[in-house]
This record gives C-alpha cells, sequence and structure tokens, in this order.
C-alpha cells in the first residue's frame, strides 16, 4: 500500500479538507458564542451541522452507486470552496449574523454528506482486501491531524488574529482538496447494473428511481444481523458523542476558562488520542468484534465520567486523548467489518444507510446537550453523557458477542424492488 499512489492522492485530498472541516468546527461555535449567550442556540450550530445527514446522506449514497465516486467527491469539494468564499466576503464586510452561521453551516454540511458516501466506496477501490484496516486507519489518522488537531488549534489562533483569516483558510483547503482528487485517474463507477442513470426519464420516473434504489440499500442492510445491530449501536454513540461535543465547548470556556485559543489548544491531544486510536484499531483485527469496539467505548465513556469530576487541565487533555481513542478504535473496525462485508455494487447505498442511522442520533445528542446544560450545567452534563456511553459500550460487547456466537452471516445482495 505504500506505493500506492492514487491511495496517498486519495490521503492528500482528505486532509485538505478535513483541515478546512478542523477549523470550521471550531470557528463557528466560537463565533456563535460572541452572538449569543444562550446554551442552546450555541449548540445548535451542532443541531444544524448534523440535520443535513439525514436528508442527504441517503441520496448521496444512491448517487454514488450511480456515478463516478470520485468526480461527485470533486464537486462537492468545489461547492464548498465557492461557500466558504462567499462567507469570506460577508464576514469582511461585517454582515456576519447567527442566521448566516448557521446556513453556512447547513451548505457545508450538506455537501459533507454527499462526500462522505462516495469517498468511504472509493477506498476499496483503490487498496486490496487485506489492506482494508490499514487503509481504514490512515484515512481515520489523517482525518485526525488535519480536522481534530492543525484544524481546531490553527483555527483557534486565527480567530483571535481576525474572523477573515480562519475562513479564508477554510475555503482554500476545499479548493485544494479538489485540484487534488481531481488528478487521480480511472473510473470508479459501481458494478454495470447500478450504472442507469437517473435522469434517463421524466423527473418523476428519476425520483422513483432514486426511491427504489435507497430501499434496496436500506433492506439490504437491515437483513444483515451484525450490521443491523452496529447500526443501532452507532446511532446511540452518534447521539453520545455530540452531546459531548457540543457541550465540551461551554465547559471549556466556562468550568475550565479557557480562551478561543486554549479551547483550539485542547483540541490537539485529543487528536493525538485518536490518532493513537487509529494506530491501535488494525491491531485489534484478531480480536472479536464486539470485545474490540466495546471495550473501546467504554474506555470513552469513563474518561467521560472523569473529565466532568476535575477542573485541572493537563489532566482533562490527558483524559480527553483516552476519550478519543475509544472512539476512533470503534470506528476503524467497524468501517473495515462494512467494506468488507457489503457488496461493491450497493456500497454507496448501504454504507449511507448505516450512516444515516448514526446520524440520527447526532442532532438529539446535540439539542439533549444544549437542554441540560441550560439545566444542570456542562459539567453535570458530561457526567451523564460519561455514564450513558459505558452503557452503550455494555450494549456492544453483549449484542455483538450474541450475533456472534450465533454464525451470524451476510445475506445476498440481491434485494426485491
Amino acid at each position: 500500500m505504500a506505493s500506492n499512489s492514487p491511495f496517498r492522492r486519495l490521503l492528500v485530498a482528505t486532509g485538505a479538507s478535513s483541515f478546512g472541516d478542523g477549523i470550521r468546527w471550531v470557528v463557528m461555535p466560537l463565533m456563535a458564542t460572541q452572538l449569543t449567550s444562550d446554551p442552546r442556540l450555541i449548540t445548535g450550530v451542532f443541531v444544524v451541522d448534523r440535520l443535513p445527514w439525514l436528508l442527504f446522506l441517503l441520496p448521496g449514497g444512491a448517487l454514488a452507486d450511480r456515478y463516478d465516486r470520485l468526480r461527485l467527491r470533486v464537486a462537492l469539494d468545489a461547492f464548498r470552496a465557492v461557500v466558504g468564499a462567499a462567507f469570506v466576503v460577508l464576514a469582511a464586510t461585517g454582515h456576519v449574523g447567527l442566521a448566516s452561521v448557521y446556513l453556512v453551516t447547513l451548505l457545508m454540511a450538506s455537501a459533507d454528506a454527499f462526500v462522505d458516501s462516495s469517498s468511504m466506496a472509493l477506498v476499496p477501490a483503490l487498496v486490496d482486501d487485506d489492506d482494508l484496516e490499514r487503509a481504514g486507519g490512515h484515512m481515520e489518522a489523517t482525518e485526525i491531524v488535519s480536522r481534530d488537531l492543525a484544524g481546531p488549534a490553527i483555527g483557534g489562533v486565527l480567530f483571535t488574529i481576525g474572523l477573515v483569516v480562519p475562513l479564508a483558510v477554510d475555503a482554500l483547503s476545499f479548493a485544494v482538496s479538489a485540484a487534488v482528487a481531481v488528478t487521480i485517474r480511472g473510473s470508479f463507477r459501481a458494478a454495470p447494473s447500478e450504472r442507469a442513470d437517473f435522469g434517463a426519464g421524466s423527473p418523476a420516473k428519476a425520483a422513483r428511481d432514486l426511491a427504489r434504489s435507497i430501499r434496496e440499500g436500506m433492506v439490504w442492510l437491515w437483513r444483515q444481523r451484525t450490521l443491523r445491530s452496529l447500526a443501532c449501536l452507532s446511532t446511540g454513540m452518534g447521539l453520545v458523542t455530540m452531546m459531548f461535543m457540543s457541550v465540551l465547548v461551554i465547559f471549556a470556556t466556562d468550568d475550565l476558562g479557557l480562551d478561543a485559543r486554549g479551547y483550539g489548544l485542547l483540541m490537539v491531544p485529543a487528536a493525538i488520542g485518536a490518532t493513537l486510536g487509529s494506530w491501535v484499531a488494525p491491531r485489534l483485527r484478531r480480536l472479536p468484534l464486539a470485545t474490540a469496539v466495546g471495550g473501546a467505548v467504554i474506555v470513552t465513556g469513563c474518561a467521560g465520567i472523569l473529565i466532568s469530576r476535575t477542573s485541572t487541565v493537563p489532566i482533562v487533555a490527558v483524559l480527553l486523548a483516552l476519550d478519543a481513542a475509544g472512539v476512533f478504535v470503534w470506528n476503524v473496525l467497524t468501517i473495515a467489518f462494512r467494506q468488507r462485508t457489503i457488496p461493491d455494487e450497493m456500497l454507496g447505498r448501504v454504507s449511507a444507510g448505516y450512516r444515516f442511522l448514526l446520524s440520527l442520533g447526532m442532532p438529539v445528542g446535540a439539542l439533549i446537550g444544549g437542554i441540560l446544560a441550560s439545566a444542570v450545567g456542562a459539567r453535570a452534563t458530561l457526567g451523564l453523557v460519561g455514564v450513558a456511553t459505558c452503557i452503550v459500550g455494555t450494549a456492544a460487547i453483549g449484542v455483538l458477542g450474541a450475533r456472534a456466537a450465533d454464525g451470524d452471516r451476510p445475506a445476498a445482495s440481491t434485494v426485491p424492488a
């Protein structure tokens, strides 16, 4: 895999776009804290960031199984570059308000939902089956370093200089991603049976074809017992993770007394821990899936509980590293399992269906996090999130262990129309 030039280019493109995501994820909530003091409106940024995944993830998966997956990614990265540039103009002319923060977050997240489906389906086309865990680990590590380490740290520093600068870097990152990805040669379309264009007939027929394609993917996913269990557990993981992330910015600024730069730097140890989790995950492949992912989630939950019980920043930093390591062990192992299990001609749709179920919990988690933080405070909310995460990890060990004992196997890819 070391000599795999197309995969390396995909890593570079992923790193560039993830860097922009990291800047945006730290700058948008910080902008919200300057525009309002209401925790519900601040965490609303996270709600808006996740809602488009419920609207566009499934159509994105269907399109990824019909059209060239790489070209879809290039077009959407270019779209995000244009949206980012427009937001720079708003900031430079002093027209940024909470509504514009929400709108740009909505547009960026909408494009991200489409990109996720096409990028997920690209990896098995670029690496051998035996390299999926390693490739997944490299992809996750690249995203972590860019999105969770460099992006937030640099974004927090640039935010103290001026609003226009981090927004301009954010827009540029997507332009770079599109420019690199377009140099990857080859066709990245799914199996021929799934390649008919939706636009071959009337708009009504195109809509029916799209709906049928989405339904086929969801039906296939629901018939796979292990994948179905993972998807349901991931919904719980998405909920508790977004509760944690949406409240962390309030905890960092109010309870720990950190400014924008300090909050950005607090994400550095979390990114290091996530990178460590991505490195460790492929080495856990020989363990039962239930043990590896369930144990990792319990580590994450315990770290969250301990974070809620301290105000010492260095201790919080170490615990954030443990928290993130557990999350990314889950990510790498479950993604590789899906890529290995799902047939190529359905990889976009089924992966999108899986992520759709996961995404159901995320806006709900952000909303609950804001309500709880307003009612009982950020510290108590983080403690409750830690307990809930431990419950999800325990459930993963029990449910996935039972599935393995039953000798669950993937079913055929054919489903009734």
